[in-house]
């Protein structure tokens, strides 16, 4: 009995009907395997073609961005797209702070060191009457900082104190 057991351990159902022994069973995963392992490399390769076209497609594109965006030369459209990103970067608009080169660049929380130079444009904008905050936004700097110029400059005067009754 225990050899019937044994027999029935590598004799596998056939999708036919039928039945076959261990050998064939691997020898048919095998072929499936490498069918599967084929199929595989074909779709890298594909990938891989897909790849290289659209690669392609994207430098023609490129090669003739600066005339479609109205520039003459590539190093044109370059100058004008690190000067957004410098902008940026110092925190204001490029309207804001086309005239003003005084905003440093400087890490978020750190704290700002301001040229004597930077102290005298904030009290000219402010004598241009610009508020507060849009003076603060236009130099990166902080509304209290630019109240503490306005108060070291005599722009601003202290409260009365009301006397205690």
């Amino acid at each position: 009995m225990l050899a019937i057991g044994t027999a029935i351990a590598y004799v596998y159902a056939r999708p036919a009907g039928g039945l076959f022994t261990r050998k064939e069973e691997m020898a048919r995963k095998k072929s499936t395997l490498g069918s599967t392992l084929t199929a595989l490399q074909k779709a890298e390769a594909q990938v891989e073609q897909l790849r290289k076209k659209a690669a392609s497609e994207r430098g023609k594109q490129l090669e003739g961005l600066h005339l479609s965006f109205g520039f003459a030369s590539r190093r044109d459209l370059i100058d004008a797209l690190e000067s957004l990103d410098a902008t940026r970067r110092r925190g204001g608009s490029a309207a804001a702070s086309a005239g003003s080169t005084a905003a440093a660049v400087r890490a978020k929380g750190s704290r700002a060191r301001l040229t004597p130079e930077t102290k005298a444009e904030v009290l000219a904008a402010l004598e241009n009457g610009e508020s507060g905050v849009a003076v603060a936004e236009r130099f990166a700097i902080s509304v209290q900082t630019v109240q503490n110029i306005k108060k070291a400059a005599g722009l601003v005067h202290a409260r009365k104190r009301r006397k205690k009754k």
